[in-house]
């Protein structure tokens, strides 16, 4: 049992700058203030083990039920006695008490911010401060995963062996890359892996520069995942607000989204994964090295430096990882992050794959990983290393 500092400072988990310049305006003298873009960053940050603030503040961005989740998650993790929760709403009928008191949320502010809910946030730190400085922590219901001696030093060996054999392989796709298509031999990405932990995913550029931009159109058109939908998605990149300056963007990516469009995916129950069936956005070496998964090598290198390891579940992309707070979602990320895997192998080629397929799979690999079963998937790998899915 540790002894957990609560600190005084303030974690704003949005991008009001409005709601920012306020909180440094009454709070700067006495707290330090953090703001940090979006839950998952803001969790990525909590378990990297900076101290823990005497309240968070977090906007309610995405729909109810993610904010929820998302203060469960940090009750699960880290135990939601050692801090306060409030959500910033636009209209208290967004979400309901009740359930949000149910959720470890102490209390629901409209925007904008007045003075007399700066007298009920400085009660609610006071009170907590005043309750234990140091605190015990609870054991958190969500598993910190940590790598076992086995699977980081078979890592190690496979990955620096391979390193070393296909060093020649690697050249020779960086020149053919190069020839092929303007733009960097690599694309960097960030992905979630185990624990949400947040890192630079390595790859073989595949797709033309700028292919970002297209990936909204082609998530409704091509979307393997995508359920048939009776509600309407906006059909625009940007909404009226946006026009007018007044809409939060999104950056998914590298790839700005307007707020209320993501907010509309999300109601009409966007799939959490995301894979296209024939991407256009592909160049001709690219395909070619993705169905031969020449493409993933540079993840390698993610293994040397203890990102990921040679099985695991496949890391995710911020928004997808962003959709899977639920208990049944959160389990996949107790496990390593890989780069092949249960769903993988059993699944490999099958177009009709579910989203809750692939969930199952991920949870099944998390719950019953061992050495026998690494090395099963690595032979299981080799035999459906030429891809027989045009993705």
């Amino acid at each position: 049992m540790g002894l957990i500092r609560i600190t005084r400072s303030i974690l704003y988990i949005g991008n009001d700058n409005s709601i920012l310049r306020t909180l440094v305006d009454w709070f700067d003298s006495d707290y330090d203030i953090y703001q940090i873009g979006t839950p998952l960053e803001a969790f990525s940050w909590l378990r990297e083990g900076h101290k823990t603030p005497a309240l968070i503040l977090i906007e309610n961005t995405y729909s109810n039920i993610k904010v929820l989740d998302f203060s469960n998650l940090i009750k699960q993790r880290f135990g939601h006695k050692r801090f306060q929760m409030l959500v910033l709403v636009k209209n208290e009928t967004e979400i309901n008490m009740e359930k949000a008191r149910n959720n470890h949320v102490v209390d629901i502010f409209e925007k904008p911010l007045i003075n007399t809910q700066k007298e009920r946030l400085v009660s609610l730190m006071n009170n907590q401060l005043k309750k234990e400085i140091y605190e015990p922590k609870q054991g958190p219901t969500l598993t910190k995963f940590k790598i076992p001696t086995w699977k980081r030093t078979f890592d190690i060996l496979v990955a620096g062996t391979a390193l070393l054999i296909l060093s020649p392989l690697l050249i020779l796709v960086a020149f053919l890359i190069k020839l092929d298509s303007k733009g960097a031999v690599f694309y960097t990405s960030k992905r979630v892996g185990s624990g949400y932990k947040i890192f630079d995913f390595y790859k073989f550029r595949t797709m033309k520069i700028g292919a970002d931009k297209e990936l909204d159109a082609l998530k409704k058109e091509k979307n393997q995942y995508q359920k048939k939908k009776t509600g309407n998605l906006l059909e625009q990149q940007v909404c009226e607000n946006c026009i007018d300056g007044d809409c939060t963007q999104l950056v998914i990516d590298n790839h700005t989204i307007c707020e209320r469009q993501f907010l509309a995916m999300n109601k009409n129950k966007q799939a959490a994964f995301v894979k296209l069936s024939r991407d256009p956005r592909i160049t001709r070496l690219g395909r070619f090295l993705r169905n031969t998964s020449i493409d993933e090598l540079p993840q390698l290198f993610n293994i040397l430096k203890g990102d990921m390891s040679i099985v695991g579940n496949r890391p995710l992309p911020l928004y997808e990882a962003e959709q899977l707070t639920t208990d049944h979602g959160v389990q996949r990320f107790a496990a390593p992050a890989g780069l092949t895997g249960l769903w993988q192998v059993r699944k490999r080629g099958q177009k009709d794959m579910s989203e809750e397929e692939r969930k199952n799979l991920d949870n099944e690999y998390a719950q019953n990983y061992t050495f026998w079963l690494d090395l099963k998937l690595i032979f299981q790998t080799i035999g459906v290393f030429i891809q027989k899915e045009n993705v």
